[in-house]
């Protein structure tokens, strides 16, 4: 049995997280009612979160245990890697960390689209550099 690198455990992990909330969106969108669009932004979250973790285990960076998603963005500006692309919008999915889920209540989430396609960037820029 081979050992895997912690980096690419987190990638692979993240690109879960991003299906489960891929697949949970499609269903909400087909109308299943018992689903909840927080799980989408939960997963969301979650797989932003992971990416940033494997880049900076990539890096040789101490990984912080934090789910803070600006922590870890600022973390990474540290080291000079910087994205290709705004990634400023990323910071609102840290509402949806384990911690904030239940203290942080918002009226209305709008565009999942946009966030599924953010994060789908995310992981493809990612998954590039990593190899």
């Amino acid at each position: 049995m081979g050992f895997k690198k912690q980096f690419i455990i987190l990638l692979e992990k993240a690109f879960v997280d991003f299906e489960t909330a891929k697949l949970v969106f499609r269903e909400i969108e087909k109308g299943n009612s018992k689903l909840d669009i927080w799980i989408v932004f939960f997963h969301l979250q979650q797989s932003v979160e992971k990416a940033l973790k494997a880049l900076l285990s990539y890096k040789n960076v101490h990984i912080l245990k934090t789910h803070d998603i600006g922590i870890l963005l600022f973390n990474l500006e540290k080291i000079n890697v910087a994205f290709p692309f705004d990634t400023d919008e990323l910071k609102f999915l840290s509402f949806f960390a384990v911690e904030e889920r239940y203290g942080a209540i918002l009226e209305k989430i709008d565009e999942p689209e946009k966030f599924l396609f953010l994060v789908e960037k995310v992981l493809k820029y990612i998954k590039e550099v990593l190899q």
